[in-house]
């Protein structure tokens, strides 16, 4: 896969990430006591994708503005979390590949930070798939 390959497959993954987030909140607001909680962080998470697709478009230097991809959610939340953690795992390899391409430390940084911000929702997920066991 080049560099420019690559970009465009996190730039879409992203895409995705952001309208399943933003969609799921109100899953998790509906489901189970103390949802709220719950969408509050699924809604952070979606701007949070946003900015990694931002972040992502200003270190390649181009304008990545991926058409939006529909994947259904899960009416099950663990169905739900359980593909988040494959699907942020996959982020982040996709994100370590990334890394190797990167020939300017601000490049390099940004994608660090990214990388950061991918580690704490895999924490988080993990966190919400223990606690409804």
């Amino acid at each position: 896969m080049t560099n420019l390959e690559l970009v465009r497959a996190i730039a879409n993954e992203e895409q995705a990430d952001i309208s399943l987030y933003a969609g799921e909140s109100s899953l998790f607001l509906k489901k189970i006591k103390g949802g709220a909680d719950i969408a509050g962080t699924f809604k952070a998470f979606a701007l949070d994708e946003q900015a990694h697709l931002n972040a992502l478009s200003a270190a390649a230097g181009l304008k990545l503005n991926p058409k939006p991809r529909s994947i259904p959610p899960f009416s099950s939340l663990r169905k739900t979390l359980r593909m988040h953690l494959a699907r942020e795992n996959a982020g982040i390899k996709l994100y370590e590949a990334l890394l190797n391409y990167c020939e300017k430390e601000s490049e390099k940084t940004a994608i660090k930070r990214i990388l950061l911000q991918e580690a704490h929702h895999l924490k988080v997920i993990k966190k919400y798939l223990l606690l409804i066991g």
